[in-house]
């Protein structure tokens, strides 16, 4: 008993070591499995992280890269209003070199050396504007900007108005004007004639014939400017004239004799178009040189076209002169601030023809108008901003005509036609203008009066 007692904690020992020896050998594997498991398990998250990694990576490349493009895109827009800026740089050139040598003083325009560097330099040291959404908005609404600013410097440029018709300040390239205008033109012509016999210087026998010609004319015109670049200008223009003249003759002798006639005539009148060039460019203390040439028709009626009585009389008044004419001139305009001096000098070619015509008894086979030598001068000045005034003087030599009655030649005597020249100009807008013309008759062949208003629309 004693035995087995003692073999008994023997055995228990043995056995316990036996099952912990079988559970070890038993959980060794389970455990390396489990952690197997684990390591396999922790790795799975680590790979589906480094996924979404990559994609996000992908991600901002492709946000860069639209990035780049949207910056390359802004580069060049950025690079066209640059190339803008400096257009609109040369165009404002342009504008001041043509101001500082034939617009109003009153601009006070900057010279053109003075100006062009400064405006060369705002123009490339100007910031960098934000990036637009569409580089042709922007670039369309420079260049309305830069129209609208060049048609505003033009509209409030003064000019010498009195020199108008023969060739002055040329309308800008792409430009249009209207100018309606209405004139009024009065002359009065007293003639003296004596038949009779001289005996002394104070004692005349016979008859004396007195000759007094009052003449209105009213005249409403459209002229039509365009400039075709910035040196080249084209216009038209077509008149319509109303005349009266009162014609009185009165023969003082034995019996005094009076005749009064009254005659009027109206319709449209000889069209007119002009082609303008400036030879040079404006430069400090240089002046401007314009070649101008002028054709008129004989759309009017004219002298020989108009109807008349059995003696020859006219029973009313031609609208037109009958020729065609051509008048080449050149003007100079040199800015002396704050004043700008006017020229210019042409000659005017008066066309030949046959006009067979039965005046009374007597055939007149042809008529040779006689050309004419024009000369003028003016100064403009000016008041401020949209206001000044211009005086000046012109001068016409004009030739006798040359009348062909079957073999014999009758030639008229020369006239000289001189006028004092005064006018205003007004900018009442950007884009019209008040010119009020008066010109003054100095010498007996010209016109006692002649005033002209003309009122520019300008486009």
């Amino acid at each position: 008993m004693t035995g087995i007692l003692k073999s008994e904690p023997f055995h228990k020992s043995n056995t316990s070591i036996s099952i912990l020896v079988i559970g070890g050998a038993f959980l060794l594997p389970c455990t390396m499995a489990l952690a197997q498991d684990q390591i396999q398990s922790t790795g799975e998250p680590d790979s589906s992280l480094e996924a979404a990694d990559r994609t996000e990576l992908q991600q901002l490349k492709q946000q860069i890269d639209r990035q780049r493009q949207q910056l390359s895109q802004q580069a060049q827009q950025l690079e066209q209003q640059r190339q803008v800026i400096e257009i609109q740089a040369n165009r404002i050139e342009q504008v001041l070199s043509r101001q500082s040598a034939s617009t109003s003083p009153s601009t006070q325009t900057t010279p053109l050396e003075e100006t062009k560097p400064s405006v060369r330099q705002q123009a490339q040291n100007q910031p960098r504007p934000a990036p637009a959404p569409a580089t042709t908005e922007t670039v369309g609404q420079q260049a309305e900007a830069d129209n609208a600013a060049q048609s505003q410097t033009n509209a409030r440029a003064t000019e010498v108005s009195i020199f108008a018709d023969v060739g002055g300040v040329l309308t800008p390239k792409g430009h249009f004007s209207l100018e309606p205008r209405i004139d009024y033109t009065q002359s009065g012509v007293n003639r003296f004639f004596f038949q009779g016999v001289e005996i002394v210087d104070v004692v005349l026998v016979g008859l004396f014939e007195l000759t007094d010609a009052d003449r209105d004319t009213v005249t409403s015109s459209l002229t039509a400017r365009y400039g075709i670049t910035d040196r080249w200008e084209i216009d038209a223009q077509i008149p319509y004239l109303y005349r009266n003249d009162r014609i009185t003759n009165e023969v003082v002798g034995l019996d005094n004799r009076r005749q009064i006639r009254e005659l009027s005539g109206n319709g449209v009148g000889d069209a007119e178009i002009g082609l303008h060039y400036q030879i040079n460019r404006a430069g400090k203390g240089h002046p401007v040189f314009i070649a101008n040439v002028r054709g008129k028709s004989d759309l009017g009626k004219g002298p020989f076209a108009v109807d008349r009585d059995e003696d020859g009389l006219e029973l009313d008044l031609p609208v037109g002169s009958g020729f065609w004419t051509v008048e080449p001139s050149l003007t100079m305009i040199h800015s002396l601030d704050p004043a700008v001096l006017f020229v210019n000098a042409g000659y005017l070619f008066n066309l030949s023809k046959s006009v067979n015509a039965l005046i009374g008894d007597t055939l007149i086979d042809r008529v040779n108008p006689g050309d004419s030598i024009r000369a003028g001068f003016g100064l403009g000045v000016g008041l401020n901003d949209t206001l000044s005034f211009s005086l000046g003087y012109e001068h016409n030599h004009v030739f006798g005509t040359k009348t062909f009655i079957a073999d014999t030649r009758q030639k008229t005597s020369s006239l000289e036609v001189g006028s004092f020249l005064f006018g205003l100009s007004m900018g009442l807008t950007d884009h019209i203008g008040l010119n009020l013309n008066t010109q003054l008759g100095v010498t007996d062949d010209a016109p006692d009066v002649r005033i002209s208003l003309r009122i520019p629309f300008r486009f």
